[in-house]
Parts: C-alpha cells; sequence; structure tokens
C-alpha cells in the first residue's frame, strides 16, 4: 500500500512538472495590438490567426489594426497576408476597414487608400508583388467608391 502512495505521489507530481515546465517554456505572445499596427511579423500572424475565429464588430475591429500595418510595415504586412492569405475571407474588409475615425470623411478616406497604395508599391520583394498587386487593385477599386461622393460635391 505505501509503494503505490509513493507511486502515485511521484506520477502526479511527475505531471505537474511536466505542465509547469510547459507553461514556462511555451513561446506563446501575447497579442499587442500596437505591434500589430506597427508591422511586427509575429503578432501580425497571430492577428490573421484571431482574424479567422472571429466575426462581425470582432473581425471588422482585425480588419482595422491588421490594415494599418499596411502603411507602417507593408513587406511585413504582405508577408504575413500570404502565409494566411487561406483564412482570409473578405479581403476589400482586411485592406479597406479603416476605422471609426474616418467615417463619413471622404477626403479622409482617400487620403489613407492613397498612403496604402503607396506603400504596398515601395515593396520591392519578388515574392510577394503578386500579393501586393491583388491589394492594390482592391484598394484602387474602394477609391474610386471612396472618390465618387467627392467628386460629386465639385
Amino acid at each position: 500500500m505505501r509503494l503505490r502512495t509513493v507511486y502515485y505521489f511521484f506520477k502526479i507530481l511527475t505531471v505537474l512538472f511536466f505542465l509547469f515546465s510547459f507553461s514556462q517554456s511555451s513561446s506563446a505572445l501575447t497579442l499587442d495590438e500596437n505591434k500589430v499596427s506597427a508591422g511586427n511579423l509575429d503578432h501580425l500572424n497571430l492577428a490573421f490567426k484571431e482574424l479567422a475565429k472571429s466575426d462581425g464588430y470582432v473581425a471588422e475591429q482585425w480588419d482595422v489594426v491588421i490594415g494599418k500595418s499596411i502603411v507602417n510595415n507593408p513587406t511585413n504586412f504582405l508577408e504575413a497576408y500570404k502565409q494566411n492569405k487561406s483564412s482570409v475571407t473578405r479581403l476589400d474588409a482586411l485592406v479597406g476597414n479603416l476605422g471609426v475615425e474616418f467615417i463619413d470623411n471622404f477626403k479622409k478616406q482617400a487620403a489613407e487608400i492613397h498612403k496604402r497604395i503607396k506603400a504596398l508599391k515601395s515593396v520591392k520583394n519578388r515574392n510577394l508583388k503578386s500579393y501586393a498587386i491583388e491589394c492594390i487593385k482592391q484598394l484602387e477599386y474602394n477609391l474610386k467608391v471612396v472618390e465618387e461622393p467627392i467628386n460629386s460635391d465639385q
């Protein structure tokens, strides 16, 4: 009986040790929206994974945060998009959701879209060019939609 108790004690101790060491050695990042917006590749990849699991308002917020990285670090944005493209359901939302500060301000929207297009055109990595072109085409379409009200006011 005593031997069995000692055996289970060490078995439980081994399991606890394993769990503790796994939690300490895990390289999981805590998602930081500022790092996502800045274009940190690890955080962008995590954000794309969160976007894939989200819908509605939460998905829109991830689109906005990820989209900000286009201007701040277009190469990393494209690299993360390339790595996670299969999980992106709406490219128009990913590159075109600008955030609440742009609502009903078409000139501000157009300026931001122009910045994003310029940033994507600046990427020199050949492996990312086709992804850049895809995003630029979507942004150019968004720009036409945004510029309609601007042009009709003139």
